[in-house]
């Protein structure tokens, strides 16, 4: 299985979260492969919404206990 990991940490970053969540997106990624996309929004009020495209996990701040294997990890990282 191979899973996107979409997090913005503990901001609030909604663009990066609404532009992932769209169909054309969703879909070039199940074409590459992709099995599940995983939403971290932390503090952002945007859920994205569950789609026949890919299975869809969403959550605000979680403890990691154990390691996923991501192969894909789209992060926001503030301009300088």
């Amino acid at each position: 299985m191979s899973y996107v990991f979409v997090t913005v940490g503990s901001t609030s970053f909604e663009s990066l979260v609404q532009n992932i969540d769209n169909k054309r997106v969703l879909s070039t990624l199940k074409s590459l492969v992709y099995t599940k996309i995983i939403y971290q929004i932390g503090s952002g009020k945007y859920v994205p919404s569950v789609t026949h495209i890919l299975p869809v996990e969403c959550f605000k701040l979680k403890n990691f206990v154990m390691v996923i294997q991501l192969i894909l990890v789209l992060k926001f990282y503030e301009k300088f």
